[in-house]
């Protein structure tokens, strides 16, 4: 097969994309446009670049930039969507070697190396991997601009498969050119300031579309080549995760307060409980298994025997009794945390705990390998049980970040108000002295009946927020404090110190035991250059084991 073979579809794409977007330009800003366009478009390629002819009023030089870029983002959808079915269909239906950034690569080569499939559990068994979501300020697409960008390559993948009517043709390339309009007719970016609910609201937005489906199935992958290549079947933990500092971050935006804290975990958790609602209600749309037919574990007969679900259409059903089951007590311990659901079977005991969910669901899987109906153990109940083991009931684990000089001034106004060290006057040997000593006694510096800084109220407000969070949704909803700008050992411990006067660092038989990472971020290349010759044996000297992070 020739190259120009290999990218017959993607040329295919970009003539009818072209066509579509000539057609839209035309309509609505005339044919001098699209004319304009496609003679930039020709120039580019010839790699010589003219000035725009003067016969353009400015009202059409705009047109012309703006479609430009949106001919630009169409190219690009077209391009992404090919190297997808070149890397992944093509290969895999040609019988490729394994591709390189594969799974399948990746894990023959360890079995080739002589890794065996024990040391490889160990190994994942103490993995961790985690992608972090920020509101970085660069990011200015709009959700209805990258709607519209999953839009057209839904409908390129449509076009692209084998059994497209006419008619079907037709359909969808009207819908694609009514996604192009709408596009054409969207501002791209937004006339207004996000805040930081809207920021929140955008990184919880990507789970329904994306991390909900592509991280259980990746796990499905992953045990599948893994038993593939050893012949042995993996129990993976979820060592990969999707985390977030929106919310949390405070350096990065001043208006990040408790409330704000509290509002990012409640509309997090809400999106995780829906999910789970939502699939447990197709299970119990699936699972209309009689008892004339299957039998039940001991374990699922009690949650059959429990439920709210008392139609006589159910009596004969067990597992949609198990289900409503389930679905009252996930309602219930939502309602408990204060998150907001629908909940059609009030009244139920809540949930102590994630784990507890879990045990239910995997009574299910259970019983049915156990009873005849192993099949059904896998697929939509094996995802949701990845699920919340990965997601919890918080979604993603929620990171705090702040300025190492905000943790200095607030240790500073404790120490003051309490009558002790100038603690700015001190220089860093005397510090760390200081903080080693509060550290070590179970006394506070802080009292409720002295007056604080409304930036230290704040501060401590944050962490005290995050020890309720912790207690209620679980030690993994808030997994550690970032010290931006970390230059010295005084640094983390000045955090250390905030953290212990809010509950976050208890003491464990005289040591102070943190139920978070605290995690130096090293921003300048002089800090980096002191961590190499000097931290890592200051940190041990003084009794401290923390996380890092570097950045140039």
């Amino acid at each position: 097969m020739t190259d120009q073979d290999k990218d017959l579809p993607l040329r295919q794409d970009l003539l009818r994309l072209d066509r579509l977007l000539g057609e839209v330009l035309q309509e609505q800003e005339g044919p001098q446009v699209y004319q304009e366009m496609r003679a930039i478009a020709q120039r580019q390629g010839a790699e010589r670049t003219q000035p725009l002819p003067d016969s353009l009023s400015a009202e059409a030089a705009t047109a012309l930039v703006r479609a430009c870029g949106l001919y630009a983002q169409l190219f690009n959808i077209a391009e992404d969507l090919h190297h997808t079915r070149r890397r992944k269909r093509a290969h895999r239906l040609a019988g490729s070697a394994p591709q390189q950034g594969s799974f399948n690569r990746a894990l023959s080569r360890l079995k080739q190396n002589g890794v065996s499939f024990a040391a490889l559990s160990e190994a994942l068994q103490n993995a961790y991997v985690g992608a972090i979501l920020t509101a970085h300020p660069t990011e200015v697409q709009r959700q209805s601009v990258l709607d519209g960008h999953r839009a057209v390559r839904k409908f390129l993948t449509q076009l692209n498969a084998g059994d497209v009517t006419p008619e079907e043709e037709r359909e969808l390339d009207a819908k694609l050119k009514r996604v192009i309009l709408v596009l054409w007719q969207t501002s791209e970016i937004r006339h207004f300031k996000l805040s930081v609910k809207d920021e929140i609201e955008n990184g919880v937005a990507y789970h329904p579309l994306t991390f909900f489906s592509a991280l259980p199935r990746l796990y499905e992958q992953l045990s599948h080549e893994v038993q593939a290549t050893w012949g042995e079947t993996p129990q993976l933990p979820s060592f990969i995760r999707v985390g977030s500092w929106i919310g949390g971050d405070r350096d990065g935006n001043p208006n990040v307060d408790a409330d704000v804290l509290r509002h990012a975990i409640t509309r997090q958790a809400e999106v995780a409980f829906a999910h789970y609602q939502y699939e447990l209600a197709a299970l119990y749309r699936e699972w209309s298994l009689s008892a004339r037919h299957v039998s039940v574990s001991a374990a699922v007969q009690v949650l059959a025997d429990a439920t709210p679900d008392l139609a006589e259409s159910r009596r004969e059903e067990p597992y949609r009794r198990a289900l409503a089951s389930i679905e009252a007590r996930l309602a219930a311990t939502a309602a408990a945390l204060g998150v907001p659901v629908t909940n059609r079977w009030p009244g139920a005991t809540p949930y102590a705990n994630c784990q507890a969910l879990q045990a239910d669901l995997t009574a299910l899987a259970g019983s049915l390998r156990d009873n005849g109906s192993a099949l059904l153990a896998e697929g939509r109940l094996a995802r949701l049980i990845r699920a919340v083991d990965v997601f919890g009931f918080f979604l993603m684990p929620l990171d705090l970040r702040q300025f190492s000089g905000s943790h200095e001034a607030v240790v500073s106004e404790l120490l003051a108000k309490a009558g002790l060290e100038e603690y700015a006057a001190l220089d860093e040997a005397a510090r760390i002295r200081v903080l080693l000593r509060e550290l070590a006694t179970p006394r506070l510096l802080y009292s409720p009946y002295l007056q604080y800084s409304a930036e230290t109220q704040k501060e401590l407000a944050i962490f005290r927020e995050a020890a309720r969070i912790q207690a209620a949704f679980g030690q993994d909803a808030i997994g550690q404090s970032i010290i931006s700008n970390c230059a010295s050992v005084s640094d983390i411990l000045e955090l250390a110190l905030t953290l212990k006067e809010t509950g976050l660092i208890r003491l464990v038989d005289g040591q102070p035991v943190a139920s978070l990472n605290l995690v130096p971020l090293f921003e300048m290349i002089a800090d980096l250059d002191a961590v190499a010759r000097s931290w890592t044996r200051c940190l041990r000297c003084h009794g401290i084991s923390c996380c890092s992070r570097a950045a140039a």
